[in-house]
C-alpha cells in the first residue's frame, strides 16, 4: 500500500504530519532532489515526473523528491498531481480529493482554495480533482497555460505527477507547455526501446529530459525498496 505522508485532521485541507517529524521522506529523496536541482536552470521551474508504463513508482518518487527539494530549499514548491489515471497525492497526503486542478482549469474554484498547504511554510499540494470533461480539452485550453504562468510566477519548482507519457496524449500535451521531464524507470520492467521512444517523443515536444530514477520493480511496496533508486543522468 502507497505509504501515507500526512493525515487529516477535521475539515481542514492542510497537510499534516502523522508523527512528531511533519511530513516525512526516504532519506534517498534528499539525494535525488540534490541531483535534480544541479539540472535545473533558474528558467526551469515546471518539471513533469512521468514513466514509460503504469505501476512505476512515479507518484512515489514525485512526491518524496518535492517534499526533500522544499525541505532542502526552503523555497516556495508546489506538487501538482496530474495522473488522470491513478490520482493518489491527495490519499497519501490525508487531504480531501476535491477542489482541485480539474476545478481549476473549468473555472469552477480559485486556484488558492483548490490548494492544500504543508505543514511548513513552503510546500503545496494541489490534488487532481474530478471532472467528466476530456483531459485533452483541459489539459489545451487556455486556462492551463495561464494557471502554468501562474505558478511559474508563484513557486521555485512545481513537481507535476503525470500518467505515462506514451501511453496518454493528454499527458503528452501537459508535457508540451512544461520545462522538463524526469523519467521513473522500474528495473527489468522497462524495456530499453520504450526508454528509447519517451526520448524520442521528448524531443518532437521539444523538452528536456532532465533527469532519470531507475527504482526496483515495486518501489511503492516499502522505503526499503524505494531507498534503492538511483538517479541516472
Amino acid at each position: 500500500m502507497p505509504e501515507r505522508f500526512g493525515s487529516q485532521t477535521g475539515s481542514s485541507s492542510k497537510v499534516t504530519a502523522s508523527s512528531s517529524d511533519r511530513l516525512s521522506f526516504s532519506d534517498d529523496a534528499v539525494r535525488l532532489a540534490g541531483r535534480l536541482a544541479a539540472s535545473l536552470t533558474a528558467d526551469q521551474r515546471i518539471v513533469v515526473f512521468t514513466g514509460t508504463a503504469p505501476a512505476q513508482g512515479v507518484s512515489t518518487v514525485a512526491a518524496e523528491v518535492a517534499i526533500a527539494f522544499a525541505k532542502m530549499s526552503q523555497e516556495r514548491i508546489l506538487l501538482l498531481d496530474a495522473n488522470i489515471d491513478a490520482p493518489t497525492l491527495h490519499g497519501r497526503f490525508g487531504v480531501p480529493s476535491t477542489p482541485g486542478l480539474a476545478e481549476v482549469l473549468e473555472s469552477k474554484v480559485d486556484f488558492q482554495k483548490a490548494l492544500s498547504r504543508g505543514d511548513g511554510e513552503n510546500f503545496w499540494l494541489l490534488p487532481l480533482g474530478r471532472s467528466d470533461a476530456n483531459f485533452i480539452q483541459l489539459f489545451g485550453s487556455e486556462s492551463c497555460k495561464k494557471l502554468l504562468q501562474l505558478v511559474r510566477e508563484q513557486y521555485r519548482l512545481i513537481v507535476i505527477d503525470a500518467p505515462p507519457l506514451l501511453l496518454s496524449a493528454p499527458t503528452s500535451l501537459l508535457t508540451s507547455q512544461v520545462d522538463g521531464v524526469v523519467a521513473v524507470v522500474a528495473s527489468g520492467s522497462s524495456h530499453r526501446a520504450d526508454v528509447i521512444e519517451l526520448k524520442r517523443v521528448l524531443d518532437g515536444l521539444k523538452v528536456s529530459l532532465v533527469g532519470a530514477v531507475l527504482t526496483s520493480p515495486a518501489p511503492e511496496e516499502s522505503a526499503s525498496r524505494r531507498n534503492r533508486a538511483e538517479w541516472l543522468r
